[in-house]
């Protein structure tokens, strides 16, 4: 049976995740996912000052070393930036982790549900998603909130995302399994093909610009450091690092559609006809 994806369900997973520490316990992995959407920035030469960006989710900069919104606001000088939420309790945590650590008040954290933004039309020149649209029950909501997505861009405004990737078979069976067998703290919607979000995409009026796939991690290297962590270890975070330079060179690689857990995609917003 599906989660009922409401307010109340991503309010029981803020606490839960709050009170055992199920996200992204490794620093150095965090931040290789971190660093790779903070590298597409740059070589897509995607433009950040004077713009007004939404981030659609806070779960990164509320748990986990992998947030990007902050360190956005660090490296660009942006006109404006919004991260939201539709839990009440990571926007919180988001606020006490992070912004007393970066005062600046161009930064705007807030609830918000994605089927239906406060925000007026043609509104943000960028639009990141960072693993939020695999977290939707059915395809139909996902093309919801693609519709709104669209609303709220200017035209030509982009959205960059990143979403599970079906073509890494072993990312892929290893996610179903934990996900038929409920393994997973969080709801998620599948794995995806590149010609699949293509069809979403275009559907909800984007245009096509550019993709990838990153975070090339075996998942049984993330499993043995949790262990290895959990039994303190010390040596695993040294080994880690030098296996992170392996997963950076598959990312670069033709292979990188087969050993990236995510998609990364670059989309347009253009004008229907």
């Amino acid at each position: 049976m599906k989660a009922k994806l409401n307010k109340y369900y991503w309010e029981s997973i803020a606490k839960k995740v709050s009170e055992r520490n199920y996200y992204m316990r490794s620093t150095i992995l965090g931040k290789y996912k971190r660093d790779f959407f903070l590298d597409v920035i740059r070589n897509w030469n995607l433009e950040i000052n004077n713009k007004t960006i939404l981030k659609t989710d806070l779960f990164e900069e509320a748990f986990g070393p992998d947030e990007i919104l902050f360190s956005i606001s660090r490296d660009y000088k942006p006109k404006r930036i919004y991260g939201i939420d539709i839990s009440n309790r990571v926007v919180a945590k988001a606020k006490n982790n992070y912004i007393k650590k970066i005062p600046n008040k161009k930064i705007i954290l807030q609830n918000e549900d994605l089927k239906k933004l406060s925000f007026k039309d043609n509104y943000f020149d960028l639009i990141i998603s960072q693993s939020t649209l695999d977290h939707f029950e059915d395809l139909n909501d996902l093309n919801e909130v693609m519709k709104e997505l669209y609303r709220v861009l200017k035209p030509r405004g982009k959205l960059l995302f990143s979403i599970n990737n079906k073509h890494n078979f072993l990312f892929y069976l290893v996610h179903e399994f934990q996900r038929i067998f409920r393994l997973i703290y969080v709801y998620s919607s599948g794995c995806f093909t590149r010609s699949q979000l293509k069809t979403i995409t275009h559907k909800g009026g984007f245009k096509f610009l550019n993709e990838t796939a990153v975070y090339s991690v075996p998942p049984f290297v993330r499993l043995v450091y949790n262990y290895m962590e959990s039994k303190k270890f010390n040596l695993i975070n040294e080994f880690l690092e030098k296996l992170i330079n392996v997963f950076k060179k598959l990312d670069r690689s033709f292979l990188r559609f087969y050993t990236g857990w995510y998609l990364l995609f670059l989309v347009e917003k253009s004008e229907r006809t």
